[in-house]
């Protein structure tokens, strides 16, 4: 076999060097999504409605609910190395909303649509070959069961339940079994988030008005407010180095992502779009967090370093 050999002059390698590093460079964002201007790095292109992203143990892959058809909405699971999708209970046809997994992988929890009632709670046990446990909250057709998330302990599953004093925070053994609600305000107490050691909860409510955060002890005592908005402050997510709170406010006139010390103090506007922005989930590294963006009016994971 003839091998043709050329000879390349020293300032020609120079160019073909860098030329390569930038097209290595730019197949690395176009695998990793779109790098904007502000930060953002979209990580879905769907542009269909997205909500209740979380990370799944494993850090490199994140859990969503999509309206995959106008009338049909799942959950699916997003590789963050390949950008890969698949459905993560293509078993079940019910609409599935808010999942949840135990930090050891064996319990993957969800809220499902039903006959029976709006929304139960369904936990399926992973090492006894999905094993599938189903509780149905008290009540008539409305009841529902929705803001899923397990204790790091991986003993307890917390969720937003309706009730006779109206939507307040229980939780339930990983065999549901031994319901104990946290919450009995006046008001609404929803999306509860568990602190990383496990002894305190963060949660939003209108207990006094306006949605604001409070943080209680993990029993459900020693309640006190966090933020004081006159308008919503919702979906509270605590960070995985425990020192941090990340949230949607419209305290600014438009859904955005805000992050605020665990004491109230050093809050931060995290993002800022004419759009909504909205549904923060941290990264296990605690110094990114994953989102729901509104962008031309189609939505979809993005991703952003907090400050």
């Amino acid at each position: 076999m003839n091998i043709l050999r050329v000879s390349v002059p020293p300032w020609c390698r120079l160019r073909v060097c860098r030329h390569w590093t930038l097209i290595i460079a730019l197949c690395v964002v176009s695998l990793a999504g779109t790098v904007h201007a502000d930060g953002e790095l979209r990580l879905t292109d769907d542009g269909k409605r997205k909500f209740s992203p979380v990370f799944l143990p494993d850090g490199e892959s994140i859990a969503y609910c999509v309206h995959d058809e106008p009338t049909n909405v799942v959950v699916k699971r997003l590789s963050l190395e390949d950008s890969s999708e698949e459905l993560m209970f293509p078993d079940d046809t019910a609409h599935q909303f808010d999942p949840a997994f135990s930090p050891d992988g064996r319990y993957w929890c969800y809220c499902r649509s039903g006959a029976e009632r709006q929304l139960v709670l369904v936990v399926r046990d992973r090492q006894s070959q999905g094993a599938e446990k189903l509780f149905l909250p008290s009540g008539g057709l409305r009841s529902t069961v929705r803001s899923l998330t397990v204790t790091p302990d991986g003993t307890r599953i917390l969720f937003t339940i309706s009730c006779e004093r109206g939507l307040q925070i229980a939780s339930l053994n990983m065999q549901l079994e031994d319901l104990q609600f946290l919450t009995e305000s006046e008001g609404t107490s929803y999306w509860p988030s568990v602190s990383p050691d496990g002894t305190q909860i963060v949660f939003s409510s209108s207990r006094d008005g306006a949605y604001d955060l409070y943080v209680m002890d993990s029993g459900g005592g020693n309640v006190r407010r966090l933020t004081n908005s006159p308008t919503r402050d919702v979906r509270p997510k605590w960070s995985p180095d425990g020192g941090r709170i990340a949230f949607t406010s419209a305290r600014d006139g438009n859904y955005e992502i805000y992050v605020i010390d665990t004491d109230g103090g050093n809050l931060q506007r995290v993002t800022d779009h004419p759009e909504a922005d909205d549904f923060a989930t941290w990264h296990p590294n605690a110094s990114s967090l994953v989102f729901v963006a509104e962008r031309d009016g189609r939505f979809d994971l993005y991703r952003i370093a907090v400050p």
